[in-house]
């Protein structure tokens, strides 16, 4: 037997209609950009916890990126992108202060696999 536990969450945003602020006066518009759904699943029988994240991205333009930690030590991670798989490395947080702060991520050369 097992236990699912599950988390919903909706995310919101406010814009502003750029394209009519000549002709009409400013207004907010509201709507859902991210819904996010966890799930965890904990199993009687067996020693295994299971993690589902399912993330509808409607943000237009935008590039969602999520990192879980697995307590794994691995010098690389994979991705997907349109045209395939890239390895990349692990190591892509730099501390600055007391912050940390993501490095640009380069666009992959696919000539480089040819």
């Amino acid at each position: 037997s097992r236990v699912k536990v599950v988390f919903e969450t909706e995310y919101y945003c406010l814009t502003w209609p750029y394209r009519l602020k000549e002709r009409f006066p400013p207004m907010l518009y509201k709507y859902k950009t991210l819904d996010i759904c966890k799930e965890v699943v904990v199993y009687r029988d067996i020693p295994r916890i299971e993690f589902v994240t399912r993330i509808d991205n409607n943000y237009p333009n935008v590039r969602l990126r999520v990192r879980f930690d697995t307590g794994i030590d691995r010098k690389l991670y994979f991705r997907e992108t349109q045209f395939g798989v890239i390895a990349e490395p692990t190591e892509f947080l730099t501390k600055v202060g007391e912050h940390w702060e993501s490095e640009p991520s380069r666009i992959p050369n696919f000539f480089e696999l040819v």
